[in-house]
């Protein structure tokens, strides 16, 4: 699913990456091979270049940590092509100021 950033956040010139990418999936583990994959999936698609910030959603529960280094490794992977990666385990975490 793809849905444009609401306007009322851009009020100069148009921006390249316009939109919100969801990425859904209903698996039984999730794997660093899985996000990578999801995040590899993204970046060779044709909405690379349109994406503000993905959210990756899975059917898991968010309690298990042991993707945490991976999730930070792929967030950090996009950042630098400003995309904002988002997951069920930052919703877990309290927010960094």
């Amino acid at each position: 699913m793809r849905t444009p950033v609401a306007t009322w956040t851009v009020k100069s010139a148009p921006r390249r990456r316009d939109y919100i990418t969801l990425q859904s999936r209903r698996i039984k583990t999730l794997t660093a091979t899985k996000i990578e994959q999801a995040v590899d999936g993204l970046l060779a698609g044709e909405w690379a270049d349109k994406t503000a910030r993905i959210h990756f959603a899975t059917s898991l529960d968010s309690q298990d940590t042991k993707p945490d280094t991976t999730i930070r490794e792929q967030t950090g992977r996009l950042a630098t092509i400003k995309i904002t990666f988002v997951s069920p385990e930052m919703y877990r975490r309290p927010p960094t100021c």
